[in-house]
């Protein structure tokens, strides 16, 4: 039932947030970009998680070294970041300022869309 919960979580992470941005890209006058960002977000996505995945096996095979592993992670995450920000940078096309605020609404949404729905499933 825990991992039916997780998968919920997961898909609507992922959905939620293209649908909204979907019906904003009209108004904003970037619906004719909003393709090519779906899929290179998509895409980077992949990137990054397999990117990860190294981080979380040192993570379960050094247990007793907690602080470089969260380093390690904490290094990373902004590495991340600031490839997710490029993504939505050249896939949009737009000035930095436009990015930038369309970066950090994809952002903050998609956290509300997990830490909310983690928090009404139980599984936070």
């Amino acid at each position: 039932q825990y991992i039916f919960r997780a998968i919920i979580v997961e898909i609507a992470a992922w959905v939620l947030p293209l649908i909204v941005l979907g019906l904003l890209m009209g108004r904003l006058r970037l619906g004719h970009r909003f393709a090519a960002y779906a899929v290179a977000s998509n895409w980077a996505n992949l990137i990054i998680l397999y990117f990860m995945l190294p981080i979380d096996l040192l993570g379960i095979f050094l247990a007793q070294d907690h602080g470089a592993i969260v380093t390690l992670s904490l290094v990373y995450l902004a590495a991340a970041i600031t490839f997710m920000f490029r993504v939505t940078h050249v896939s949009f096309g737009t000035e930095y300022p436009v990015s930038i605020a369309l970066f950090l609404s994809i952002l903050v949404f998609t956290l509300f869309v997990v830490l909310g729905l983690q928090n009404m499933l139980g599984i936070s």
